[in-house]
């Protein structure tokens, strides 16, 4: 293309390989989305603050389970503190793989538009003709 060359051939050619090259992107990102999930529901740190957050559970009801304690807050404390940390958890995977999601197209198709109007104007423009506004490309078949 940076040679000059627009024979609809070789601007075909390059659609096909941009169009390869996103079908690839396309896969290759799914298969990397698919192990980055994996990834976070793996990870040392959500299992330990998924520990934490079970533990406090754990003792919140412990805590509840004491006779004189019980009256008081630290066991309802400590359970909605078990379930805080475990909905922070579970948010900030969802933001991970929401931030990720944003690079999943490629955006191509307008390249692809762009090159498809560069062949068409360079090999079926056979008059070009203007008026004080617009410039029009007419094709042998419009005229």
């Amino acid at each position: 293309m940076l040679s000059g060359n627009f024979l609809e051939a070789n601007v075909q050619s390059s659609i096909d390989e941009i169009e390869k090259n996103s079908k690839e992107y396309r896969a290759l990102f799914t298969k990397c989305s698919s192990h980055l999930e994996k990834l976070t529901k793996a990870s040392i740190q959500r299992n330990l603050l998924k520990g934490v957050s079970t533990a406090s559970g754990a003792v919140g009801k412990f805590v509840g389970s004491i006779p004189k304690v019980k009256d008081g807050q630290v066991d309802e404390f400590l359970i909605g503190a078990g379930k805080k940390i475990n909905k922070q958890v579970k948010d900030s995977n969802k933001k991970l793989i929401a931030s990720f999601s944003k690079v999943s197209n490629p955006n191509t198709s307008e390249l692809v538009l762009k090159l498809t109007d560069i062949a068409r104007i360079y090999n079926h423009t056979t008059e070009i003709c203007c008026d004080k506004e617009n410039i029009y490309l007419l094709e042998a078949k419009y005229i």
